[in-house]
């Protein structure tokens, strides 16, 4: 089973001996390419989720609904068991594509997607709680360098600190550390009515060095002051404010979604993987609709005619790209190995960094590029445990 925005991909038994790499490894770098243009663009167009969320989803099921009619594939599945968990794992797959949109609004797009692909450790810990499937050494040994990766992305300010940190490199400021300039204050306040202590201060020249100072302090704390505003306003930053946080639960429980998806799914007898895809699509309506009625100032539901001509034109084509790049890595899994793709699909990682910094301009630190490369290469090895492993044994 392969997890993805859209839903399930569920692998045939026999595949395609004749497998044509070029064209494999091109459509899951195309794919790839697709999933994170979509996602950039949804966080750099501030396109709102749930309008995402009900185009995407409409798409999807009024695609596949076509095909499934085209094939005479029954609606629904024979037993009432996979009935349920097919119905489940929809709604589930619609929630997992809602909280990946929404946490784009709070979290630069590299962190976001890193957290994103952090779902093979949770769904190890709900196979092994729910399926009751023993973890080997392997799982757990890159189950662990996941959460180390996790906890250098998030960098959660009880164990880094980040404003201990700005402290230490920041520049001292000279109003409050600067014992010459304060003790030089009261000076000017003595007997400032007194005529001997004025004509001091014109033969001395002390009354262009007590306006200077005067200055000095005026200019450092109206900079100060612009200063601290924008460190309380960027909260885009890593470890900084809390909206930066709300991104991390709503990534987070992207991971947690996906992964228990893929444990329903594990539990599904007698569905095909477009059956399911169809029911991701219409959880994920259902969902857009019903969020939307408890929204009053939703423009789907309550003004549809607010909505432009061209904000309909962005969400259908990020739809339907998003659609390709699903078409694509389905297409890929027939021609190349699941863990070559899965492998490209890690990349995504890296060309969402690269959007980041060029186009937003949001370079992140050197302990999140740290992170975010062990949970890609943690992904990997997820992906490479059985060819490794029937490697290693052939010694």
């Amino acid at each position: 089973v392969i997890g993805t925005s859209f839903g399930p991909v569920i692998l045939p038994d026999a595949i395609n001996s004749s497998r044509d790499w070029m064209l494999g490894w091109f459509l899951a770098i195309i794919s790839g390419v697709l999933f994170t243009a979509n996602n950039f663009f949804v966080k750099y167009l501030n396109v709102d989720a749930l309008e995402m969320l009900l185009i995407r989803s409409g798409l999807q099921t009024i695609l596949i609904m076509i095909g499934l009619i085209s094939t005479r594939t029954s609606f629904l599945p024979p037993t009432l068991k996979d009935r349920i968990l097919v119905i489940l794992q929809g709604i589930m797959s619609g929630a997992r594509v809602f909280l990946q949109f929404a946490c784009l609004s709070f979290m630069p797009l590299g962190d976001a997607l890193t957290l994103v692909f952090t779902e093979p450790l949770w769904t190890i810990i709900l196979s092994k709680i729910i399926l009751k499937i023993n973890i080997g050494w392997w799982k757990m040994m890159f189950g662990l360098f996941l959460v180390g990766g996790m906890v250098l992305c998030i960098q959660p300010p009880f164990l880094f600190n980040p404003a201990a940190e700005m402290n230490t490199t920041a520049i001292s400021d000279p109003i409050e550390n600067n014992t010459a300039i304060n003790d030089l204050s009261p000076a000017f306040n003595v007997s400032e009515d007194s005529t001997i202590f004025n004509k001091i201060k014109d033969i001395s020249g002390i009354k262009y060095v007590e306006k200077y100072v005067q200055d000095v302090n005026r200019i450092l704390q109206e900079e100060r002051k612009e200063e601290d505003d924008t460190n309380d306003n960027n909260d885009e930053l890593p470890g900084h404010g809390v909206k930066y946080f709300i991104g991390v639960a709503l990534a987070l429980s992207t991971a947690v979604t996906g992964a228990l998806t893929n444990v329903i799914i594990a539990k599904v007898e007698g569905a095909s993987s477009s059956l399911m895809v169809f029911y991701s699509g219409l959880g994920g309506v259902v969902l857009a609709l019903a969020f939307s009625f408890m929204d009053p100032d939703n423009r789907i539901v309550f003004n549809v005619g607010s909505i432009g001509l061209d904000e309909w034109l962005i969400l259908v084509i990020l739809g339907g790209s998003g659609l390709i790049g699903y078409y694509s890595m389905t297409r890929s899994l027939q021609l190349i190995p699941p863990t070559t793709v899965a492998v490209l699909r890690a990349l995504e990682i890296i060309l969402a960094y690269i959007a980041q910094g060029a186009v937003m301009g949001e370079i992140p630190n050197l302990l999140a590029i740290s992170g975010s490369s062990i949970v890609m290469f943690s992904v990997i090895g997820f992906a490479m445990e059985e060819t490794l492993l029937s490697c290693y044994n052939c010694y």
